[in-house]
Order: structure tokens, then C-alpha cells, then sequence
């Protein structure tokens, strides 16, 4: 649905199909830096976790240390603790497929209700004028405070906690100084890697387990036009229709098809 804004969007703002907004643009790369063989983009490093909150294995371990993105990224040894391996008989770790009632249950839901908490209050901060840098920024402090770590943060070398998308920007859009206009939609995309907190005295037992918790939220700002908010209505519409499928044993065709 973003993606039918962005196909019109080179329409005259007039037709009043698709509303009014500002497309966003990539910005455009000289010839002579790209012919040269350095890299063409601006380094930027990432905002500092403190070392005591674990990262996922795939966050490289020069991540925070290196100052060029020349300097090759350098991989960490794998983490026998991240994610779901799988017990005899109990789940599948090929499929993802999970225990219910036990400590990887628990697990999942503690990720997720940190995501929830943080979405909560992303609210309160998102308003005209604000970056998205900025709101990397805030969504970065609000999650390390958890004594989580942000997932997309070292991600294929990724240097953002967090992605925003703008307008037509359909997803996995990465933060920047523009700020944001008042007819703007932005969606947010927040995901989390924390470990379920064991009881005092068991911090290195190890069974401990890391989950990954997902979900993000899209925000109108105030003077988003009716075709925008009507597609953002009802796009959250489609979403409840689509939860309401979910439960042990159905299968994933049925939700597609309750939303379609």
C-alpha cells in the first residue's frame, strides 16, 4: 500500500488520489568519488552499548572501534547461547518452532513486551522537526536502559539502532538529519535481543537464552492529509484481522487470506 504512494507520487499532487506529501529521494552519488574505488559514504559510527549488556554474534567486534569504512568488518566467534537450538523431542530449531509453557516462551514474550514498552513511548517524542537521527538516538537510550541491545545495531555492518521510514520509503529506511514535516508518515521499526533475567545467583547458568523481539509502529504527524490516514487506518485494520488468526496449530496461509 506505501508502494502504490510512491509509484503515483510523480502525479500532479492535484488528482487527490493519493494526498499530498514530500517524496523522498536518494541522494545522488558523484561519478568521480564512485569511479575511484573509496567508498562513497559519510562513516558513521555507531552509538556506544555498554559492555556489559550482550550482543548478538553477528555484531562484529570492531564495530565500535573502527574509523573508516574502509577498515573491513571483522566477525566475532558464533554464541552457543543466542536463539532457540532445540532439545530432544521439545520444538524445532530448523523451523523456529518453540516450546509453549516453558523458559523459551517466556523468553519470546519478555523480548517482545520491551519492544512494546519502547513503541509506547515513541509516541510522545515524534512530532515535526524531529530527525530521524534523533529518534535513533532516543529509541537507542530507552533500549540499553533495559539492559537490551538494539538488533539492527552491527547488522551487516549496519551503524542505526533503529529503522524509519518516511512517505514513500516503504521499509528499512535508515535515519538522517532531515527533520521531519508536518504531512509526514513515518513508520519505526524497533527490534530488541535481550536475555530472559534469571533469578540472583544464576546469571551464568547455561541454559540462558536470547530472543529477538520485532514490531514497529506508524505515526501520522498532524497535518497528514485524509488519503494518508485512511491508509494508515486501514493498513492497522488489516493487522488486528491478521493477529486474530494467530494461534497454536493454525496455519500462516490463514492469515493472508483473513487480511486479503
Amino acid at each position: 500500500m506505501r508502494c502504490s504512494r510512491l509509484l503515483h507520487a510523480a502525479k500532479p499532487a492535484s488528482d487527490g488520489v493519493f494526498g499530498k506529501f514530500e517524496l523522498l529521494r536518494p541522494p545522488k552519488i558523484r561519478k568521480s568519488a564512485a569511479s575511484s574505488g573509496a567508498s562513497t559514504s559519510v562513516h558513521v559510527p555507531p552509538l556506544s552499548v555498554p559492555r556489559h549488556i550482550l550482543r548478538p554474534s553477528y555484531v562484529p567486534v570492531n564495530l565500535f572501534t573502527r574509523k573508516t569504512n574502509d577498515e573491513p568488518l571483522m566477525d566475532g566467534p558464533p554464541d552457543e547461547l543466542e536463539g532457540y537450538h532445540g532439545e530432544p523431542g521439545v520444538g524445532n530449531s530448523q523451523t523456529g518452532v518453540i516450546p509453549l509453557g516453558g523458559k523459551e516462551e517466556r523468553g519470546v514474550r519478555y523480548s517482545g513486551s520491551l519492544v512494546a514498552e519502547v513503541l509506547d513511548q515513541v509516541k510522545s517524542f515524534v512530532q515535526p522537526g524531529i530527525t530521524t537521527s534523533a529518534i535513533d538516538r532516543r529509541i537507542h537510550e530507552l533500549i540499553v536502559s533495559k539492559n537490551a541491545y538494539p538488533s539492527p545495531l552491527g547488522y551487516q555492518g549496519f551503524t542505526k539502532s533503529v529503522t524509519t521510514s518516511v512517505n514513500n520509503v516503504i521499509c528499512h529506511g535508515i535515519p538522517d538529519d532531515r527533520p521531519l514535516h508536518p504531512t509526514d508518515i513515518v513508520n519505526i521499526d524497533v527490534t530488541i535481543f535481550a536475555f530472559l533475567p534469571t533469578q540472583p545467583g544464576l546469571e551464568d547458568a547455561p541454559y540462558r537464552i536470547a530472543f529477538h523481539g520485532d514490531s514497529s509502529i506508524t505515526i501520522c504527524l498532524p497535518e497528514v492529509d485524509e488519503q494518508g490516514r485512511e491508509l494508515v487506518e486501514i493498513t492497522q485494520e488489516a493487522l488486528d484481522v491478521g493477529i486474530k488468526q494467530c494461534g497454536p496449530g493454525r496455519k500462516f496461509r490463514e492469515i493472508g487470506c483473513a487480511i486479503e
